[in-house]
């Protein structure tokens, strides 16, 4: 059974991510970069993906994602519209739940009072 490299599963950090990109502009095979990031094959194709995907959200042209990356127009389009609707569809984090329950809350909160007021309102009368 092959062994997983060490950082299988592991947050890449900002440095890697640079070096990774160094390396492909480099024309170092993939193969390569994966052992010298200890890495999986898989791993470091999923982070060039979302590298891409990343780049084009920062309106980096596709010309300069052509240079950094050394894939062509079409594998980059492929990419990124690939990304983006995996984007879509992720599930939001648990940060993003609590603001939505926050909100509604004070929504509901809100409503109380209103209902509190119209109450006092009615049995003053």
């Amino acid at each position: 059974m092959e062994q997983k490299p060490k950082l299988f599963g592991k947050k890449w950090t900002t440095y890697e991510e640079q070096m990774l990109l160094e390396e492909l502009q480099n024309n170092m095979p993939i193969q390569d970069i994966a052992k010298r990031h200890d890495r999986s094959v898989g791993g470091v194709q999923s982070r060039i993906h979302e590298l891409i995907y990343k780049m084009s959200t920062q309106n980096t042209s596709i010309k300069e994602i052509m240079q950094k990356t050394k894939l062509n127009e079409d594998e980059i389009n492929e990419i990124i519209k690939f990304q983006h609707h995996k984007a879509l569809n992720k599930p939001s984090s648990n940060k993003d739940n609590l603001d939505i329950l926050h909100k509604e809350i004070k929504a509901l909160n809100d409503r109380i009072d209103k209902l509190e007021l119209l109450i006092k309102t009615v049995l003053l009368k």
